[in-house]
């Protein structure tokens, strides 16, 4: 029995008698169990456990009863704290764009783009086949071709974001219950704090939240930071570049500097009330517009009665958070394992829904077809590595 070998090995039959009586207390568990169920635990009853560890030791049945009592007479039972993360998770107050669900996002969208890469060069030739006249064939093979990269595009833009936005209201009502916000409306924004496009665990933003544009103050509110800058701490605003996609992308770029603080750093934002990156991009135009208007104010840029209060607002962050470039290139292993897969699952659903109908030459082609998809969907992130490269 371990037990026994601890008991050997501390010299403490005591403290292993007393440890026993109070796990019991802590997990709410039976002292004796019935013989059914001693069959098909891993370990005996505490009571013969107690008792096995007393007979090694020559200890009296009285002074084991001693012990015993004197664990079960304590008003209270003494536990551990538990470590941060799970008395928030146990409490319902850990962040909800936290890296399990990040991760959701991420394993969402690989499995979404692969089963495209893989089933749309498939159905294309389906019904390419239907029509067996060439011309017409080879009018459904341009189609289909159009169709299969359209439909990567639509992936490439939407996939994972749905989980994205879904954190809106409920983030809302967490962060923002206290408090209404001042008109207009707090913009639900998504936030990087780099001067560049950037992947945090899968995922374009680091932290999301809420945007106020107040009078002489832009406030944040998220769930890993809050800050407020003034417009002197601001020393440019600039819409550029999202993360490479064909469809163009864009991004809200803020340098700030703060004298007094010493401090300075970057933060990029990104409108997060849309699964679509493009409809995103599209949404980050008019929040600049807002956000350069608010900036040459002349209310804004002057010191309000409240400045006490707005020196004392805290700054964003500026410690250096984990993160991976988009524009990074993959190795050749990885480019190589990632575009053998999709054609290899382009090949598989051939062979699989045909039945054998496809000859080999029209798999392979379907295949070929599924590759060629990759290398369309990794061209904006090779042009873009270029030109890091060349900068």
């Amino acid at each position: 029995m371990n037990g026994l070998e601890g008991v050997r090995i501390s010299k403490d039959p005591e403290a292993f008698i007393t440890a026993l009586t109070q796990l019991d207390r802590l997990n709410m568990m039976p002292e004796e169990l019935d013989t059914l169920d001693e069959n098909v635990v891993t370990h005996p009853s505490t009571r013969k456990r107690i008792a096995a560890i007393a007979r090694v030791s020559n200890l009296s049945p009285d002074h084991v009863s001693d012990l015993v009592a004197s664990v079960r007479s304590r008003e209270t039972v003494e536990g551990y704290e538990l470590p941060a993360v799970v008395e928030a998770a146990a409490a319902g107050t850990s962040p909800l764009f936290n890296s399990t669900l990040k991760r959701q996002i991420s394993l969402r969208f690989t499995f979404a783009y692969m089963f495209v890469l893989g089933g749309m060069p498939v159905l294309c030739l389906h019904l390419a086949s239907l029509w067996p006249n060439a011309a017409t064939q080879w009018a459904a093979y341009v189609g289909g071709a159009l169709l299969s990269v359209a439909t990567v595009l639509l992936v490439l833009d939407c996939a994972g974001g749905k989980l994205q936005v879904r954190l809106g209201p409920k983030l809302r009502a967490r962060l923002l219950s206290t408090s209404k916000g001042p008109p207009p409306e707090p913009v639900f924004v998504g936030v990087g704090p780099h001067s560049e496009p950037r992947l945090y665990e899968g995922c374009h933003n680091w932290d999301l939240g809420f945007l106020e544009i107040q009078t002489g103050r832009l406030r944040y509110t998220g769930e890993q930071t809050t800050f407020a800058l003034l417009p002197r701490q601001i020393s440019k605003i600039q819409l550029g570049h999202g993360p490479p996609r064909w469809l163009k992308t864009n991004r809200i770029y803020i340098e700030w500097v703060d004298s007094g603080a010493s401090a300075a750093g970057h933060l990029s934002f990104c409108c997060a009330g849309s699964r679509s990156l493009w409809v995103a991009s599209r949404a980050n135009t008019q929040l600049i517009d807002r956000l350069q208007t608010w900036l040459t104010q002349p209310e804004a840029s002057h010191t309000s009665g409240n400045d006490a209060g707005e020196q004392s607002a805290p700054l964003p962050p500026t410690a250096t958070v984990t993160s991976k470039s988009p524009y990074e290139p993959e190795s050749s292993f990885q480019f190589l394992l990632s575009l053998a897969l999709g054609a290899f699952l382009a090949f598989m659903i051939s062979s699989m829904l045909t039945e054998g109908k496809w000859n080999l030459t029209t798999r392979l082609f379907a295949a070929a077809w599924a590759a060629g998809l990759h290398m369309m969907a990794n061209v904006p992130a090779w042009r873009g590595c270029r030109k890091s490269i060349g900068s």
